[in-house]
Protein backbone atom coordinates (compact mmCIF):
# COMPACT_ATOMS: atom_id res chain seq x y z
CA UNK A 1 0.00 0.00 0.00
CA UNK A 2 1.68 3.49 -0.72
CA UNK A 3 1.36 5.99 1.77
CA UNK A 4 -0.40 9.56 1.19
CA UNK A 5 -0.13 12.53 2.64
CA UNK A 6 -3.24 11.69 4.31
CA UNK A 7 -1.71 8.79 6.17
CA UNK A 8 0.40 10.84 7.93
CA UNK A 9 -2.07 13.26 9.07
CA UNK A 10 -3.76 10.14 10.21
CA UNK A 11 -0.81 9.01 12.23
CA UNK A 12 0.20 12.38 13.95
CA UNK A 13 -3.27 12.91 15.11
CA UNK A 14 -3.25 9.53 16.42
CA UNK A 15 0.04 9.34 17.19
CA UNK A 16 -0.94 12.61 19.40
CA UNK A 17 -3.22 11.39 21.20
CA UNK A 18 -1.78 8.17 22.28
CA UNK A 19 1.31 10.44 23.75
CA UNK A 20 -1.03 12.62 25.38
CA UNK A 21 -3.30 9.92 26.97
CA UNK A 22 0.05 8.52 28.70
CA UNK A 23 0.68 11.57 29.69
CA UNK A 24 -2.89 13.03 31.47
CA UNK A 25 -4.60 9.34 31.98
CA UNK A 26 -2.98 7.76 34.60
CA UNK A 27 -6.15 8.91 37.45
CA UNK A 28 -7.95 5.44 38.46
CA UNK A 29 -11.14 7.73 39.72
CA UNK A 30 -14.51 7.54 37.91
CA UNK A 31 -15.57 11.04 36.28
CA UNK A 32 -12.19 13.20 36.15
CA UNK A 33 -11.97 16.34 33.60
CA UNK A 34 -8.63 14.82 32.41
CA UNK A 35 -10.09 11.63 31.14
CA UNK A 36 -13.24 13.70 29.26
CA UNK A 37 -10.89 15.68 27.44
CA UNK A 38 -8.52 12.59 26.38
CA UNK A 39 -11.77 11.14 25.16
CA UNK A 40 -12.60 14.49 22.93
CA UNK A 41 -9.11 14.10 21.27
CA UNK A 42 -9.22 10.25 20.69
CA UNK A 43 -12.73 11.29 18.77
CA UNK A 44 -11.47 14.22 17.16
CA UNK A 45 -8.12 12.16 16.05
CA UNK A 46 -10.09 8.97 15.08
CA UNK A 47 -13.09 10.78 12.83
CA UNK A 48 -10.81 11.57 9.90
CA UNK A 49 -9.89 7.76 9.86
CA UNK A 50 -13.36 6.46 9.89
CA UNK A 51 -14.95 8.67 7.55
CA UNK A 52 -12.01 8.01 4.76
CA UNK A 53 -13.23 5.79 1.91
CA UNK A 54 -9.70 4.33 1.89
CA UNK A 55 -8.50 2.36 4.08
CA UNK A 56 -6.82 -1.44 5.28
CA UNK A 57 -9.84 -4.42 5.36
CA UNK A 58 -10.77 -4.92 9.40
CA UNK A 59 -11.07 -8.41 10.47
CA UNK A 60 -14.64 -9.16 10.48
CA UNK A 61 -14.36 -11.59 13.73
CA UNK A 62 -12.40 -8.66 15.57
CA UNK A 63 -15.15 -6.17 14.30
CA UNK A 64 -18.02 -8.36 15.35
CA UNK A 65 -16.20 -8.98 19.06
CA UNK A 66 -15.48 -5.02 19.43
CA UNK A 67 -19.00 -3.74 18.19
CA UNK A 68 -20.33 -6.71 21.33
CA UNK A 69 -18.31 -5.59 23.56
CA UNK A 70 -19.25 -1.39 22.80
CA UNK A 71 -22.99 -2.52 22.97
CA UNK A 72 -22.61 -4.44 26.27
CA UNK A 73 -23.22 -1.10 28.32
CA UNK A 74 -25.71 0.12 26.13
CA UNK A 75 -27.42 -2.55 26.88
CA UNK A 76 -27.80 -2.55 30.42
CA UNK A 77 -29.71 1.17 29.87
CA UNK A 78 -32.21 -0.11 27.99
CA UNK A 79 -36.10 -0.11 30.28
CA UNK A 80 -37.51 -3.34 30.65
CA UNK A 81 -40.55 -4.29 32.58
CA UNK A 82 -39.94 -4.07 36.12
CA UNK A 83 -41.68 -7.03 36.80
CA UNK A 84 -38.64 -8.99 35.10
CA UNK A 85 -36.19 -6.92 36.34
CA UNK A 86 -37.26 -7.22 40.00
CA UNK A 87 -37.59 -11.15 39.56
CA UNK A 88 -34.21 -11.53 38.35
CA UNK A 89 -32.52 -9.66 40.76
CA UNK A 90 -31.22 -10.30 44.62
CA UNK A 91 -33.31 -8.61 46.98
CA UNK A 92 -30.40 -6.55 48.01
CA UNK A 93 -31.23 -4.37 44.64
CA UNK A 94 -34.91 -4.79 44.43
CA UNK A 95 -36.87 -1.20 44.44
CA UNK A 96 -38.56 -0.60 47.78
CA UNK A 97 -42.05 -1.89 48.61
CA UNK A 98 -44.57 0.94 47.11
CA UNK A 99 -42.46 1.35 44.08
CA UNK A 100 -44.44 2.28 41.49
CA UNK A 101 -41.62 1.89 38.48
CA UNK A 102 -43.28 -0.18 35.55
CA UNK A 103 -39.79 -0.18 33.88
CA UNK A 104 -35.72 -0.76 35.28
CA UNK A 105 -33.11 -1.07 33.84
CA UNK A 106 -30.45 -4.06 34.42
CA UNK A 107 -27.82 -1.25 35.93
CA UNK A 108 -28.31 -0.33 39.57
CA UNK A 109 -26.12 3.30 38.72
CA UNK A 110 -27.13 4.80 35.09
CA UNK A 111 -25.02 7.65 35.28
CA UNK A 112 -22.00 5.06 36.17
CA UNK A 113 -22.85 2.67 33.68
CA UNK A 114 -23.08 6.34 31.17
CA UNK A 115 -19.74 6.55 31.74
CA UNK A 116 -18.60 3.41 31.09
CA UNK A 117 -20.21 3.38 27.84
CA UNK A 118 -18.39 6.57 26.65
CA UNK A 119 -15.28 5.23 27.82
CA UNK A 120 -15.51 1.63 26.31
CA UNK A 121 -17.14 3.69 23.35
CA UNK A 122 -14.40 5.64 22.52
CA UNK A 123 -11.85 3.08 23.08
CA UNK A 124 -13.81 1.11 20.81
CA UNK A 125 -13.66 3.48 17.85
CA UNK A 126 -10.09 4.08 18.60
CA UNK A 127 -9.23 0.07 17.94
CA UNK A 128 -11.06 0.17 14.68
CA UNK A 129 -9.49 3.38 13.18
CA UNK A 130 -6.36 2.35 13.90
CA UNK A 131 -7.05 -1.24 12.00
CA UNK A 132 -8.33 0.86 9.42
CA UNK A 133 -4.82 2.44 9.26
CA UNK A 134 -1.91 0.72 7.04
CA UNK A 135 0.40 -1.51 8.54
CA UNK A 136 3.10 1.00 8.12
CA UNK A 137 1.29 3.82 9.45
CA UNK A 138 0.04 1.31 13.11
CA UNK A 139 3.87 0.73 13.15
CA UNK A 140 4.82 4.23 12.51
CA UNK A 141 2.71 4.97 16.15
CA UNK A 142 5.10 3.07 18.33
CA UNK A 143 7.24 6.02 18.45
CA UNK A 144 4.70 7.92 19.80
CA UNK A 145 4.08 5.32 22.08
CA UNK A 146 7.48 4.79 23.62
CA UNK A 147 7.43 9.14 23.77
CA UNK A 148 5.07 8.38 25.83
CA UNK A 149 6.77 5.98 28.60
CA UNK A 150 9.77 8.30 28.14
CA UNK A 151 8.05 11.24 29.52
CA UNK A 152 7.00 9.48 32.26
CA UNK A 153 10.36 7.58 33.03
CA UNK A 154 12.19 11.00 32.85
CA UNK A 155 9.41 12.66 35.36
CA UNK A 156 10.14 9.55 37.88
CA UNK A 157 13.89 10.74 37.93
CA UNK A 158 13.17 14.03 38.59
CA UNK A 159 9.94 13.18 41.07
CA UNK A 160 12.24 10.55 43.08
CA UNK A 161 15.31 12.73 43.15
CA UNK A 162 14.18 15.74 44.24
CA UNK A 163 11.93 15.06 47.03
CA UNK A 164 11.34 12.13 50.02
CA UNK A 165 7.85 12.99 49.25
CA UNK A 166 6.79 12.40 45.48
CA UNK A 167 3.21 13.01 45.91
CA UNK A 168 2.47 15.92 43.27
CA UNK A 169 -1.27 17.44 43.96
CA UNK A 170 -3.03 20.47 42.11
CA UNK A 171 -1.16 19.65 38.72
CA UNK A 172 -4.01 17.00 37.43
CA UNK A 173 -7.40 16.13 39.07
CA UNK A 174 -5.61 13.42 40.44
CA UNK A 175 -2.45 13.18 43.18
CA UNK A 176 0.20 12.01 41.21
CA UNK A 177 2.76 9.46 42.95
CA UNK A 178 4.92 7.90 40.06
CA UNK A 179 5.70 9.39 36.89
CA UNK A 180 2.78 10.70 35.99
CA UNK A 181 0.03 7.88 37.40
CA UNK A 182 -1.76 7.96 40.76
CA UNK A 183 -0.88 4.49 41.59
CA UNK A 184 2.47 3.18 40.84
CA UNK A 185 1.71 -0.56 40.03
CA UNK A 186 0.05 1.30 36.89
CA UNK A 187 3.15 3.08 36.02
CA UNK A 188 5.35 0.16 36.06
CA UNK A 189 2.56 -1.34 33.82
CA UNK A 190 3.27 1.08 31.43
CA UNK A 191 7.09 0.79 31.65
CA UNK A 192 7.37 -3.02 31.19
CA UNK A 193 4.85 -2.84 28.33
CA UNK A 194 7.15 -1.02 26.69
CA UNK A 195 10.17 -3.14 26.97
CA UNK A 196 9.19 -6.12 24.72
CA UNK A 197 9.40 -3.43 21.82
CA UNK A 198 12.84 -2.38 23.12
CA UNK A 199 14.44 -5.91 22.62
CA UNK A 200 12.86 -5.70 19.49
CA UNK A 201 14.39 -2.48 18.62
CA UNK A 202 17.61 -4.03 19.37
CA UNK A 203 17.23 -6.34 16.36
CA UNK A 204 17.60 -3.78 13.97
CA UNK A 205 21.08 -3.23 12.76
CA UNK A 206 22.53 0.06 14.50
CA UNK A 207 20.17 0.46 17.26
CA UNK A 208 21.60 -2.79 19.68
CA UNK A 209 23.30 -0.23 22.26
CA UNK A 210 20.90 2.29 22.69
CA UNK A 211 17.92 -0.05 23.08
CA UNK A 212 20.11 -1.55 26.04
CA UNK A 213 20.47 1.50 27.58
CA UNK A 214 16.85 2.50 27.38
CA UNK A 215 15.82 -1.14 28.60
CA UNK A 216 18.22 -0.80 31.41
CA UNK A 217 17.24 2.75 32.51
CA UNK A 218 13.85 1.60 31.96
CA UNK A 219 14.45 -1.40 34.62
CA UNK A 220 16.13 0.98 36.94
CA UNK A 221 13.01 3.33 36.98
CA UNK A 222 11.01 0.48 38.02
CA UNK A 223 13.09 -0.34 41.03
CA UNK A 224 12.87 3.40 41.45
CA UNK A 225 9.46 3.62 41.66
CA UNK A 226 9.44 1.73 44.05
CA UNK A 227 6.94 -1.43 42.65
CA UNK A 228 8.55 -5.16 43.46
CA UNK A 229 6.53 -7.02 41.43
CA UNK A 230 7.23 -4.42 38.34
CA UNK A 231 10.97 -5.14 38.80
CA UNK A 232 10.59 -8.70 38.82
CA UNK A 233 8.04 -8.45 35.63
CA UNK A 234 10.65 -6.40 33.93
CA UNK A 235 13.34 -8.53 34.05
CA UNK A 236 11.42 -11.34 33.01
CA UNK A 237 9.91 -9.04 30.03
CA UNK A 238 13.51 -8.66 29.00
CA UNK A 239 14.48 -12.23 29.28
CA UNK A 240 11.25 -13.63 27.54
CA UNK A 241 11.40 -10.87 24.42
CA UNK A 242 14.59 -11.70 23.74
CA UNK A 243 13.55 -15.61 23.15
CA UNK A 244 10.11 -14.92 21.40
CA UNK A 245 11.35 -12.41 19.17
CA UNK A 246 13.98 -14.33 17.91
CA UNK A 247 11.87 -18.01 17.72
CA UNK A 248 10.12 -18.67 14.65
CA UNK A 249 9.06 -21.71 16.39
CA UNK A 250 5.02 -22.47 18.03
CA UNK A 251 6.64 -24.65 20.33
CA UNK A 252 9.03 -22.52 21.39
CA UNK A 253 7.13 -19.12 21.78
CA UNK A 254 4.35 -21.47 23.37
CA UNK A 255 6.87 -22.66 26.20
CA UNK A 256 8.31 -19.00 26.65
CA UNK A 257 4.66 -17.53 26.92
CA UNK A 258 4.00 -20.30 29.19
CA UNK A 259 6.96 -19.57 31.64
CA UNK A 260 5.76 -16.23 31.60
CA UNK A 261 2.81 -16.13 33.02
CA UNK A 262 4.06 -18.53 35.59
CA UNK A 263 6.66 -15.71 36.34
CA UNK A 264 4.39 -13.14 36.27
CA UNK A 265 1.99 -15.00 38.44
CA UNK A 266 4.63 -15.26 40.50
CA UNK A 267 6.10 -12.07 41.31
CA UNK A 268 2.60 -10.26 41.26
CA UNK A 269 1.85 -13.05 44.35
CA UNK A 270 4.83 -12.80 46.15
CA UNK A 271 4.21 -8.74 45.97
CA UNK A 272 0.34 -8.73 46.76
CA UNK A 273 1.26 -11.09 49.72
CA UNK A 274 3.99 -8.96 51.35
CA UNK A 275 1.57 -5.46 50.79
CA UNK A 276 -1.08 -7.29 52.52
CA UNK A 277 1.25 -8.17 55.80
CA UNK A 278 2.98 -4.65 55.43
CA UNK A 279 -0.37 -3.42 55.38
CA UNK A 280 -3.20 -5.45 57.11
CA UNK A 281 -3.35 -8.90 57.36
CA UNK A 282 -6.98 -9.32 57.18
CA UNK A 283 -8.17 -6.42 54.61
CA UNK A 284 -6.77 -7.07 51.43
CA UNK A 285 -6.76 -8.07 47.91
CA UNK A 286 -8.34 -11.86 49.12
CA UNK A 287 -10.69 -9.93 51.16
CA UNK A 288 -11.97 -8.01 48.26
CA UNK A 289 -11.89 -11.38 45.73
CA UNK A 290 -14.16 -13.55 48.39
CA UNK A 291 -16.94 -10.33 48.39
CA UNK A 292 -16.70 -9.90 44.66
CA UNK A 293 -16.97 -13.57 43.93
CA UNK A 294 -20.37 -13.79 46.69
CA UNK A 295 -21.61 -10.79 44.42
CA UNK A 296 -21.44 -12.77 41.65
CA UNK A 297 -22.99 -15.91 42.44
CA UNK A 298 -26.11 -13.02 43.12
CA UNK A 299 -25.90 -11.71 40.08
CA UNK A 300 -24.33 -13.99 37.75
CA UNK A 301 -27.10 -13.37 35.33
CA UNK A 302 -27.70 -9.50 34.58
CA UNK A 303 -24.85 -8.21 36.53
CA UNK A 304 -24.97 -5.16 38.70
CA UNK A 305 -23.97 -2.64 35.86
CA UNK A 306 -20.76 -1.41 34.76
CA UNK A 307 -19.06 0.85 36.90
CA UNK A 308 -20.94 0.27 39.80
CA UNK A 309 -18.77 -1.64 41.21
CA UNK A 310 -18.13 0.80 44.37
CA UNK A 311 -21.70 1.30 45.44
CA UNK A 312 -22.46 -2.58 44.11
CA UNK A 313 -19.65 -4.06 46.34
CA UNK A 314 -20.95 -2.71 49.99
CA UNK A 315 -24.51 -4.68 50.03
CA UNK A 316 -21.98 -7.29 50.12
CA UNK A 317 -19.20 -6.64 52.23
CA UNK A 318 -18.62 -7.97 55.92
CA UNK A 319 -19.54 -5.11 58.56
CA UNK A 320 -16.28 -6.02 60.25
CA UNK A 321 -14.34 -5.24 57.25
CA UNK A 322 -15.59 -1.39 56.77
CA UNK A 323 -13.05 0.56 57.41
CA UNK A 324 -12.04 4.78 56.72
CA UNK A 325 -11.59 3.85 53.17
CA UNK A 326 -14.04 2.15 50.85
CA UNK A 327 -13.12 -0.15 48.00
CA UNK A 328 -13.05 1.12 45.14
CA UNK A 329 -12.05 -1.58 42.95
CA UNK A 330 -11.86 -5.62 43.22
CA UNK A 331 -8.35 -5.39 42.25
CA UNK A 332 -8.75 -8.16 39.75
CA UNK A 333 -10.07 -6.86 36.61
CA UNK A 334 -11.87 -10.42 35.42
CA UNK A 335 -13.90 -11.24 38.33
CA UNK A 336 -15.24 -7.59 38.94
CA UNK A 337 -16.27 -7.64 34.99
CA UNK A 338 -18.41 -10.34 35.66
CA UNK A 339 -19.96 -9.05 38.39
CA UNK A 340 -20.98 -5.86 36.78
CA UNK A 341 -21.80 -7.48 33.36
CA UNK A 342 -22.92 -11.06 34.41
CA UNK A 343 -22.56 -14.17 31.99
CA UNK A 344 -22.34 -11.55 29.17
CA UNK A 345 -19.26 -10.11 30.19
CA UNK A 346 -17.88 -13.13 31.16
CA UNK A 347 -18.39 -14.63 27.44
CA UNK A 348 -17.03 -11.53 26.61
CA UNK A 349 -13.91 -12.57 28.08
CA UNK A 350 -13.46 -15.77 26.89
CA UNK A 351 -14.71 -15.16 23.25
CA UNK A 352 -11.50 -12.20 23.38
CA UNK A 353 -9.03 -14.93 24.93
CA UNK A 354 -10.14 -17.16 22.40
CA UNK A 355 -9.59 -14.60 19.54
CA UNK A 356 -6.08 -13.90 21.34
CA UNK A 357 -5.04 -17.28 21.07
CA UNK A 358 -5.74 -17.77 17.45
CA UNK A 359 -3.90 -15.02 16.30
CA UNK A 360 -0.87 -15.61 18.35
CA UNK A 361 -0.49 -18.77 16.59
CA UNK A 362 -0.18 -16.88 13.64
CA UNK A 363 2.24 -14.24 14.07
CA UNK A 364 5.11 -16.39 14.87
CA UNK A 365 7.32 -15.04 12.49
CA UNK A 366 6.40 -11.31 13.13
CA UNK A 367 8.72 -9.80 15.41
CA UNK A 368 6.76 -6.16 15.89
CA UNK A 369 3.84 -8.49 16.22
CA UNK A 370 5.45 -10.80 18.70
CA UNK A 371 6.63 -7.94 20.70
CA UNK A 372 2.84 -6.57 21.26
CA UNK A 373 1.47 -10.38 22.26
CA UNK A 374 3.92 -10.11 24.87
CA UNK A 375 2.93 -6.68 26.11
CA UNK A 376 -0.98 -8.06 26.00
CA UNK A 377 -0.07 -10.98 28.17
CA UNK A 378 1.45 -8.88 30.86
CA UNK A 379 -1.22 -6.65 31.19
CA UNK A 380 -3.60 -9.58 31.10
CA UNK A 381 -1.31 -11.09 34.08
CA UNK A 382 -1.70 -8.09 35.77
CA UNK A 383 -5.25 -7.45 35.48
CA UNK A 384 -5.32 -10.67 37.81
CA UNK A 385 -3.96 -8.54 41.04
CA UNK A 386 -5.30 -5.00 40.15
CA UNK A 387 -6.88 -2.88 37.42
CA UNK A 388 -4.29 -1.52 35.00
CA UNK A 389 -7.39 -0.94 31.98
CA UNK A 390 -9.12 1.08 34.48
CA UNK A 391 -6.71 4.26 33.97
CA UNK A 392 -7.08 5.67 30.52
CA UNK A 393 -3.17 5.50 29.71
CA UNK A 394 -2.85 1.77 30.23
CA UNK A 395 -6.55 0.93 28.20
CA UNK A 396 -5.42 3.70 24.95
CA UNK A 397 -2.36 1.49 25.07
CA UNK A 398 -3.99 -1.83 25.27
CA UNK A 399 -6.22 -0.80 22.45
CA UNK A 400 -3.01 -0.30 20.26
CA UNK A 401 -1.32 -3.27 21.18
CA UNK A 402 -4.42 -4.80 20.27
CA UNK A 403 -4.67 -3.79 17.01
CA UNK A 404 -1.27 -4.41 16.09
CA UNK A 405 -1.96 -8.02 17.15
CA UNK A 406 -5.13 -7.78 14.62
CA UNK A 407 -4.45 -5.91 11.54
CA UNK A 408 -4.81 -7.45 8.62
CA UNK A 409 -1.60 -5.86 6.36
CA UNK A 410 0.35 -7.28 9.34
CA UNK A 411 -1.02 -10.78 9.61
CA UNK A 412 1.00 -13.55 7.41
CA UNK A 413 -1.43 -16.05 5.33
CA UNK A 414 -1.00 -19.23 5.75
CA UNK A 415 0.59 -19.41 2.67
CA UNK A 416 2.02 -16.65 2.13
CA UNK A 417 5.91 -15.82 2.04
CA UNK A 418 7.84 -13.81 4.65
CA UNK A 419 9.00 -10.50 2.98
CA UNK A 420 10.39 -7.34 4.27
CA UNK A 421 9.92 -3.87 3.71
CA UNK A 422 11.64 -0.92 4.37
CA UNK A 423 11.03 2.05 6.72
CA UNK A 424 12.70 4.95 6.63
CA UNK A 425 13.68 6.59 9.77
CA UNK A 426 15.60 9.69 10.93
CA UNK A 427 17.08 9.73 7.02
CA UNK A 428 17.89 5.50 8.00
CA UNK A 429 16.35 2.80 6.12
CA UNK A 430 15.61 -0.43 8.64
CA UNK A 431 14.33 -4.04 6.80
CA UNK A 432 11.05 -4.44 8.79
CA UNK A 433 9.43 -7.79 8.35
CA UNK A 434 5.42 -8.11 7.96
CA UNK A 435 3.87 -10.50 6.63
CA UNK A 436 1.90 -11.10 3.08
Amino acid sequence: MIRTKKDDVHKYLIGTALTLSMLLGGGTDVGLWSDALLQILILVAVTPVLLGRDGAAVDRTALGLVALIMIAPLAQLVPFPAGLIEALRPAQFRQPEGSTAAWLSISTGLGSTLLGFAYVGVLGLLFLAILRMPGLQVHALLPFVLLGVACNAAFVFVQYSASDRPAIEGVLPFTIYAGLFANRNHLASLLYVALPFLVYFATFRGRAVWSFLAIAATVIVLLAAGSRAGAIIGLAAVVCATIVVRSQSKISLAATLTTMVIVGIYAMGTATLIDARDLDPEFGRLEFLRTTIAGIRDNWLLGVGYGTFPRAYQAYEDATMIFASFVNHAHNDYVELIFEGGVLAGALLLAYLILLVRQAAMIRFNQFQKAALLSITFLLIHSVVDYPLRTMALSVTFVWLNAVIFHTDLRRPKMAKKHRISVSHNGRTMALPIEG
